[in-house]
C-alpha cells in the first residue's frame, strides 16, 4: 500500500547519525531486525473520483486509474493498475523498467486489505513483501483509510556504514544505493537506480 521504499529506513539511520559522536562503532554491515522493528502503525488514504483514485501516503500523493495505464506516481516512476472488486494488480516500474508486482486482495467483510508483493532488486535478488492493513476511515472497495498492521518482508534490509572524519558513507548493496552525508547536519543526496529522484537525508 505505501511503496515499500526501503530508503526511509536508510533515511532514519542516516539521519540519527548527527546526533551521536563519530564512531567507529558505527562502521560495519547491519541487518534489519524485522522482530525489534516498528514497521505497523502508518496510515494511507485512498479516495474515489469516478474511475479515478488518489493515493496520499500523508508525504505524497498520486493519482491513477484501475485500466492498466501507466501513472506517474513520482517523476522517475510509474504505477498501473488492473482489476476490480476485492482483487487489483499493480505493477511498478522505475524509469520505464518493471520493478514489482503486487496483488491486493479485499476481504469479503471489506475490512482488511492484504498485499503481496514480488519484485527484484538492482543486485538481482527477488523479494517478497507481505503486507495487511486494517480499514480504519470510511469509504468502500479500495477507498477508505488503511492502517498497516503486519509487515513483513522475505528480505529484510542490509546497510554498511563508515565514519570517515565527518562524514557518515552509507550503502545498500541489494539496492546499489549510496550516500555520503556531513555530520553536521548538511542535506546529502542518495544516488542509486531505484532512489526516487532528488532523494535527500541529513
Amino acid at each position: 500500500m505505501k511503496n515499500r521504499f526501503v530508503f526511509a529506513c536508510a533515511a532514519l539511520a542516516l539521519a540519527a547519525a548527527p546526533c551521536v559522536a563519530a564512531a567507529s562503532s558505527w562502521d560495519g554491515t547491519w541487518k534489519l531486525n524485522q522482530a525489534k522493528s516498528k514497521m505497523t502503525g502508518s496510515t494511507v488514504t485512498v479516495t474515489q473520483n469516478g474511475n479515478m483514485y488518489t493515493l496520499d501516503t500523508g508525504t505524497f500523493k498520486f493519482n491513477f486509474a484501475c485500466d492498466g495505464k501507466d501513472y506517474d506516481v513520482l517523476p522517475d516512476r510509474t504505477i498501473s493498475c488492473t482489476g476490480s472488486g476485492r482483487n487489483y494488480t499493480l505493477v511498478e516500474k522505475v524509469k520505464g523498467t518493471q520493478y514489482s508486482t503486487t496483488k491486493r486482495q479485499i476481504s469479503a467483510d471489506g475490512k482488511t486489505l492484504t498485499d503481496v508483493t514480488n519484485g527484484t532488486k538492482p543486485d538481482g535478488t527477488s523479494f517478497t513483501d507481505r503486507e495487511m492493513d486494517t480499514r480504519v476511515g470510511g469509504g468502500s472497495g479500495m477507498a477508505g483509510t488503511w492502517r498497516a498492521d503486519a509487515v513483513k518482508s522475505s528480505a529484510p534490509g542490509v546497510i554498511v556504514l563508515k565514519v570517515n572524519g565527518d562524514v557518515l558513507h552509507y550503502e545498500s548493496p541489494a539496492f546499489k544505493a549510496w550516500s555520503d552525508a556531513k555530520l553536521d547536519g548538511t542535506p546529502a543526496a542518495i544516488q542509486g537506480p531505484t532512489v526516487p529522484a532528488g532523494m535527500t537525508t541529513w
